[in-house]
């Protein structure tokens, strides 16, 4: 694990790359609160906001002590939670959005840098018929905060700021763009799926501090926290870098982008395949295990479709998944690897 992980960034970095979609988000959401408040079914009294539903049920619980206390009636099944959204301006998101670019540039002072921006709207490439379940398809009917747009047209008004378009996504240019820059260039981003970068540095800021990785001329690594880089929000329970990442969500899947690699394989399983793995025919050879120890893949597609598939289909499908293209034009395959199942390494 330590080997991947560096303490700062070297000096010799002149270029990043920045995943904008986040920081778009992070603003409007900075600026966009839930409070909580509980009303009498009856009376329809309510109480005063409170800034979590934990604050609340405190509240409500010493208000029946009270009552308990004095002989007063309370019941507590009568009042009724409710979400109440408090929002900023368009300028007070604007501000924020402002602040979280900076916060995230901190981390690449001196370097030259372009931000990528995933266009609303369209198509993602990887939306097909056929898959067990639809990409992303658990993100429908999601509300994105009201500020959002407000946010990226701000952002996307710096010169420095792209839009991706044609359903290609920004976080697979910022990878594309990083690795042709080599140890010269690192990447910035909240989503672990750039992790799969081989050869340049990625930032993770979803840790804190930034946690900074480097697949260095190898195939990388995977492995289970802890780690010494504090998570921000959440501790993910398997991290990885580099080519062996990218194997690692192909088989064990994952659920933020709705898809679930193989039923009965789990990460702690995957990891260990991996882990005397030196090439990529290795990894992939181990991967390929799980797969044809499985048999055909029998089910029915999102789209209603009934699909047989072999182990190497199976395989493909999860790992096109999986994968972060490097142009519009890019997909996963076996032949660029020169590879093929049951092949020796």
């Amino acid at each position: 694990m330590q080997e991947f992980i560096i303490p700062r960034l070297p000096d010799s970095v002149k270029y990043a790359f920045i995943d904008s979609d986040s920081i778009a988000y992070q603003g409007a959401f900075a600026v966009q609160k839930a409070r909580y408040r509980y009303q009498h079914m009856h009376t329809k009294q309510e109480t005063l906001l409170f800034d979590n539903a934990k604050q609340g049920k405190m509240f409500l619980s010493q208000e029946q002590e009270k009552c308990d206390l004095f002989g007063f009636e309370f019941t507590l099944e009568h009042w009724v939670r409710e979400k109440v959204v408090v929002l900023g301006s368009e300028d007070e998101a604007i501000k924020a959005a402002d602040s979280a670019l900076e916060t995230w540039l901190r981390n690449v002072k001196g370097c030259e840098w372009r931000g990528f921006f995933t266009e609303k709207g369209e198509k993602k490439t990887k939306d097909l018929p056929g898959l067990e379940k639809r990409y992303q398809g658990n993100r429908d009917g999601i509300v994105s905060p009201v500020h959002l747009m407000t946010c990226r047209n701000h952002l996307m008004s710096r010169e420095e700021m792209s839009m991706v378009r044609n359903g290609f996504e920004a976080d697979a240019i910022v990878i594309s763009r990083a690795e042709k820059k080599g140890k010269e260039g690192c990447l910035v981003s909240l989503d672990k799926d750039l992790r799969q970068a081989e050869n340049t540095y990625v930032i993770d800021v979803s840790y804190d501090p930034p946690l900074i990785t480097i697949a260095d001329g190898n195939v990388g690594g995977v492995w289970e926290c802890p780690i010494k880089s504090k998570p921000a929000k959440k501790q993910y329970k398997f991290n990885g870098v580099g080519f062996k990442w990218l194997c690692f969500q192909a088989v064990a899947g994952d659920m933020a982008d709705h898809y679930g690699g193989i039923k009965g394989v789990g990460p702690r399983a995957v990891i260990k395949a991996l882990e005397d793995c030196k090439t990529y025919h290795e990894c992939l050879d181990a991967v390929y295990a799980f797969y044809e120890a499985h048999g055909r893949f029998v089910y029915t597609s999102w789209d209603g479709q009934e699909m047989d598939l072999s182990p190497a289909e199976m395989m493909l499908q999860h790992f096109n998944l999986a994968y972060q293209e490097r142009s519009p034009t890019d997909s996963f395959n076996f032949e660029k690897y020169s590879w093929s199942p049951n092949a020796k390494s």
